[in-house]
């Protein structure tokens, strides 16, 4: 894939198209399954946050990506500590993407996974945590800790079988 500016999540939808996420330009790509130049499919609106330190500013609104059982993609909006969610048409094209949760425990969501249930799971960076968003979006926290692990930025989360693996960025980050 090629033309992806600010790549960072990606996800396969059932036809084998590749979908990669834009970061701070909220753009979602689509490259069909044999590779190619890059189309957008779905746009999240621009935001930018500024973090508890003051400082530091926030603006990647299209991070993780995961398909649902149906076919929904759902989208991690760092920035907002949101998930939007979208349907892809025939066209491969998003439609306007819905908000399904916004809420503090998802302040700093990357990466998104579906366990064998069907729950959609979010590693959130900038809190050290876990939390699980249920269909009709309500937002349950599952682990948390300070900076000192074992959940440190935790950035992607794969589920094999029952078993989630979480990719850290074991970096020192304020405990929040």
């Amino acid at each position: 894939a090629t033309g992806t500016a600010g790549a960072n999540g990606i996800a396969f939808d059932r036809q084998g198209n590749l979908f990669i996420s834009g970061g701070a330009s909220g753009i979602v790509y689509r490259v069909g399954a044999s590779g190619g130049v890059a189309q957008p499919a779905v746009q999240i609106e621009k935001h930018t946050r500024t973090l508890p330190d003051g400082k530091t500013q926030q603006a990647t609104v299209a991070n993780g990506l995961a398909f649902d059982a149906k076919g929904l993609l759902h989208i991690a909006d760092t920035s907002r500590g949101a998930i939007w969610t979208v349907a892809i048409g025939p066209d491969s094209k998003g439609g306007k993407p819905s908000l399904l949760a916004q809420n503090p425990l998802l302040e700093g969501a990357d990466g998104l996974a579906f366990d064998r249930s069907g729950k959609l799971w979010v590693a959130v960076n900038e809190r050290n945590a876990l939390v699980t968003v249920s269909p009709d979006g309500q937002v349950q926290e599952i682990a948390k800790n300070d900076s000192r692990g074992p959940l440190e930025f935790p950035a992607a989360i794969v589920f094999i079988g029952d078993t989630a693996y979480i990719a850290n960025y074991d970096t020192p980050r304020r405990d929040n």
